[in-house]
């Protein structure tokens, strides 16, 4: 029989994730020259602005088609989302008229789904994720993941609401639990906002 030991684990660090800049967001969100952009700079800047104003994943954007946008309503329907719930996001004016615009330029080119790639067929995850990486290098930004698109958001929605429950609502956590892990990640980022309006020293002058 093996006596009973003690293991001690190796406690692993928790790295913080990277959060795009204001100014690195003000260059991903410049519009490209329609005269002269190619197809997937045109597509993957509609779908950067998409994805700031909902905070979905590359998985959920890219399922996207053409009957789940709302005009009427001023929605956008994600149907493929990670915890496999549907969610209906209403989506800001200037956001629709961008979709607007780049239904306008290639409505004649797609058949079903909102986003293609070069063969005409249903973009995926990976294929977005390498051009956003070419997006970001065409526009000297460093960070180049398309989940940091996602940290922003959170980031963002935290600093605007203070309210962890809708963070979590919003990015489809299972829990508020799952949500307050995950912003941890984000380092004092997201409390950015509160800590600039905090002064530790008030009084003692």
């Amino acid at each position: 029989q093996v006596p009973l030991f003690h293991l001690d684990y190796v406690k692993e660090t928790k790295k913080i994730k990277q959060i795009f800049s204001s100014d690195d967001i003000k260059k991903l969100l410049k519009q490209p020259n329609l005269n002269s952009c190619t197809y997937s700079e045109f597509r993957d800047w509609c779908i950067i602005n998409i994805v700031l104003n909902t905070g979905v994943r590359a998985s959920s954007i890219v399922n996207v088609k053409i009957e789940d946008i709302d005009f009427k309503a001023k929605t956008i329907h994600f149907k493929h989302m990670k915890n496999r719930q549907e969610q209906v996001f209403p989506l800001k004016k200037d956001t629709l008229k961008i979709i607007r615009l780049y239904l306008d330029c290639v409505e004649d080119e797609l058949k079903d789904y909102l986003f293609i790639n070069s063969e005409h067929k249903q973009l995926t995850s990976k294929q977005l994720s390498v051009s956003f990486q070419r997006y970001c290098k065409n526009r000297n930004v460093k960070i180049t993941s398309f989940h940091c698109l996602r940290h922003f958001f959170a980031t963002r929605l935290l600093q605007e609401t203070h309210n962890i429950y809708l963070v979590s609502k919003t990015l489809g956590h299972s829990s508020v639990a799952v949500t307050e892990r995950y912003v941890s990640t984000l380092g004092l980022n997201a409390y950015s906002s509160t800590l600039e309006n905090i002064d530790i020293l008030k009084g003692l002058e």
